[in-house]
């Protein structure tokens, strides 16, 4: 087994639209695409799909709490195979105070995979969330915990998993943004 050099283009586009309701919901619709394609091995071509659909809305006359309800769909393509497809729903509650947000959610993700069903799972995630946002910025802190139950008999079974994030995104000018995350995460 010796390493094999090549080149690879990888290409990257998100795309999102708000919809603002005359009850003060939102909803958002969003989708994105990675594609990762190599010169000579065609067989670590790679492409990641996903779609989501997310509605917030007043839980009463309190314009500043709110229910969340979401979902979203990802599809992974590896060396033109389809690898893995994953499905998650979510509900979670959210209180405005000021510029700022924080919030709770319960997510049900479902993972299944082509040639690999030992590694089809079930997981159920409990999250909570910070973010603000100035005129200059947007920042947040988000946290979540998964407790991952395999469909069928795997190596290492049943596992936990804690993940956390912290991100800043801004715009530079008119024309430039950037965006920072910060990623851990423990099994």
């Amino acid at each position: 087994q010796l390493p094999i050099s090549d080149q690879a283009v990888q290409g990257r586009g998100n795309a999102y639209r708000f919809f603002q309701h005359e009850n003060g919901a939102e909803t958002m619709l969003a989708g994105s695409l990675l594609l990762k394609e190599y010169v000579s091995q065609g067989d670590f071509n790679y492409a990641d799909a996903a779609l989501v659909l997310n509605y917030r809305r007043p839980v009463s006359a309190d314009k500043n709490s709110l229910i969340n309800l979401g979902g979203n769909a990802r599809y992974i393509y590896f060396g033109g195979q389809p690898l893995g497809h994953f499905v998650t729903a979510s509900a979670g509650l959210s209180k405005k105070i000021g510029l700022c947000e924080i919030g709770g959610r319960l997510d049900f993700e479902r993972r299944t995979y082509v040639a690999a069903n030992y590694f089809d799972a079930t997981i159920p995630w409990a999250g909570l969330t910070y973010g603000c946002q100035s005129d200059k910025f947007v920042y947040g802190l988000g946290l979540r915990y998964g407790y991952d139950k395999p469909d069928s008999l795997r190596p290492g079974g049943d596992t936990t998993r804690l993940e956390g994030n912290a991100f800043v995104r801004g715009m530079f000018n008119s024309n430039l943004a950037y965006s920072i995350l910060i990623y851990a995460a423990e099994y």
